[in-house]
């Protein structure tokens, strides 16, 4: 069996496999379903999903500066490169330095 459990508020936690819906002691001592525990699957497309008791709903926003932009992604990788480039260089100049046998003025 696939469930998904919710935190106090509906958010959702993670998902469950297991062989039956987990059970709590009710007010009366009788065994009832954990309500943290969703037997309805939820579609894809909420970034953080809430069940609202009846339905799955949207329980939150996506942070912008957790999605850097595409152009800012490329900026960070070609200053990357451009760094791992340059200590190549410096490192090559030293090994042909130190080869050369010349002293250090």
């Amino acid at each position: 069996m696939f469930l998904r459990k919710i935190d106090d508020t509906g958010l959702f936690v993670e998902d469950v496999i297991t062989d039956a819906v987990p059970t709590i002691l009710g007010a009366g001592g009788e065994e009832i379903p954990d309500p943290h525990y969703i037997t309805e699957p939820y579609q894809g497309g909420f970034y953080w999903p809430k069940w609202d008791g009846e339905k799955w709903v949207e329980g939150g926003t996506e942070p912008e500066a957790a999605t850097p932009g595409l152009d800012q992604t490329k900026d960070q990788v070609r200053t990357a490169v451009e760094s791992a480039t340059t200590i190549l260089g410096l490192k090559k100049a030293m090994l042909l330095w130190l080869e050369s046998g010349v002293d250090n003025p």
